[in-house]
């Protein structure tokens, strides 16, 4: 009982709880020639994926041939991505890559696209690459950057005409360099208020809902606390330029640019999402990262 008696309880020190993924690649198809596809949980659709656990590491994965589930439609080449967690009780870092390589998402026009001369329309990539840190301080707020300029070497669309020779249409994406710097989501509150560049481009991504007043309104929050914005202010698909980060495009779908997911303690940025919804239907996206943790 003495012995008992005597026993002191410690509060133990503050630990980081590490949570940090990147995928390279990833697709499926919802419908195929007008039927409906159930997707075989035989056939992976995501290659390249890395994940950290709980204590951090490091975590790398390279897939230099993956096995595709709809190759004629969705189709890439090696995927390589890497999540490193590491620090002490004063700070943390969580540095998370993706890369793809060798990109092309093919579809055909439906009918209701319109636009009979043409036989397909691809999305093509040499290489689609994404780099990003998180710094978690204690105690203080986290702070998020991308490390450079997202990879997007090569991106173009092809058009192939029924008749004729295809023509290749490059595209090309302008980042928004305020996620180039390690920012809290009280500093991108603050440049949302005071920067009206940052905060009409904003509201011309299509994200902004109800009436926002410039210096007064905070980035918009859904109904769960989360920020839904973009990297990418502007797209140029040939000469021409489109404000936002949406490409909508008849013959293979909606290609959404650099969206990101954000609250105070995470980021989650998608370099490119495709939702196929012309001849075939689906979905395919490369280069994500996904960047959290709390102290506990």
């Amino acid at each position: 009982m003495d012995e008992l008696a005597n026993t002191t309880t410690t509060q133990p020190a503050r630990e980081f709880i590490f949570r940090g993924n990147a995928v390279a690649a990833g697709g499926f198809l919802t419908k195929l020639n007008g039927a409906p596809v159930v997707l075989d949980k035989q056939r992976v659709t995501v290659h390249g994926e890395s994940s950290l656990p709980i204590i951090g590491g490091i975590s790398h994965s390279l897939v230099a041939r993956p096995e595709l589930a709809f190759p004629k439609i969705i189709e890439y080449g090696a995927c390589s991505t890497v999540a490193e967690g590491t620090g002490d009780t004063k700070s943390t870092g969580t540095t998370l890559y993706a890369s793809v390589q060798q990109v092309r998402v093919t579809n055909s026009p439906s009918p209701a696209d319109n636009v009979p001369a043409l036989q397909s329309v691809s999305f093509l990539a040499d290489r689609l690459a994404i780099s990003a840190r998180s710094y978690h301080p204690n105690p203080g707020a986290p702070q998020f950057q991308l490390l450079n300029e997202p990879d997007t070497t090569g991106m173009s669309l092809l058009l192939t005409p029924l008749k004729g020779t295809p023509v290749n249409v490059p595209l090309h994406l302008t980042f928004d360099p305020a996620y180039l710097s390690p920012c809290t989501m009280d500093d991108l509150d603050a440049r949302f208020m005071g920067d009206r560049k940052f905060f009409d481009d904003y509201c011309a991504s299509g994200a902004a809902s109800g009436q926002l007043v410039f210096g007064k309104s905070k980035l918009p929050r859904t109904p769960e606390g989360y920020v839904v914005t973009s990297i990418v202010t502007s797209i140029r698909r040939g000469e021409q330029t489109i404000r936002g980060n949406v490409l909508v495009e008849k013959g293979l779908g909606t290609i959404t640019f650099g969206k990101v997911i954000m609250n105070g303690d995470s980021r989650r940025v998608t370099l490119v999402r495709i939702k196929l919804g012309s001849r075939e239907e689906g979905f395919a996206t490369f280069a994500g990262t996904d960047s959290n943790g709390i102290w506990n």
